[in-house]
């Protein structure tokens, strides 16, 4: 096929016109998807993160809600950890816990249908908060054991704080 230029259109034959555009119309059809595909993952991406955030700030209004014990329940032996517990944990799973898992399970699962990435995505931002917040509360407890074994004070969040790591289930 030779190259078309505005001078040599008048010598080209049918043919070769039908091979350029048929050349071009493939280029720019690759083009569309591949921009597509792009736009496709950013959207993921975006669900990913909003996800997780949307998780996090559910789980701290949460947390925000619990109330200190009463009078009663702590002579009965309730804590605020148990207070906090019964507000963030579904079966002793905390709610951002089960939500992403079930998004994860049902995109993998492929019950899900056409939502299946944006459950793949709710279910990997979630998960992902949930890990953060936990190794969070574990490196701080993890700091806390070094200045109590130093005699030191406790880092610059102090003492044992009012949410260990044992308010989300690890150990």
């Amino acid at each position: 096929m030779a190259n078309i230029t505005k001078a040599n259109l008048k010598d080209i034959s049918k043919q070769e016109l039908a091979e350029a555009y048929a050349k071009l119309k493939l280029k720019d059809t690759k083009r569309r998807a591949e921009e597509k595909q792009t736009a496709q993952e950013l959207i993921s991406d975006l669900v990913t993160v909003g996800s997780g955030t949307g998780m996090g700030y559910l789980m701290g209004t949460l947390v925000a809600r619990a109330e200190e014990p009463t009078a009663q329940e702590a002579a009965d032996g309730i804590t605020y950890l148990d207070k906090v517990r019964e507000q963030t944990q579904i079966l002793g799973f905390d709610i951002d816990l089960v939500v992403s898992g079930v998004a994860a399970g049902l995109a993998l699962s492929g019950y899900g249908g056409n939502f299946s990435n944006t459950l793949r995505a709710i279910g990997v931002g979630g998960l992902t908060g949930w890990a953060a917040r936990n190794m969070f509360f574990r490196a701080i407890e993890n700091n806390e054991d070094e200045d109590k074994r130093n005699k030191q004070p406790a880092g610059p969040l102090g003492g044992t704080g009012r949410y260990p790591s044992q308010l989300y289930g690890v150990d």
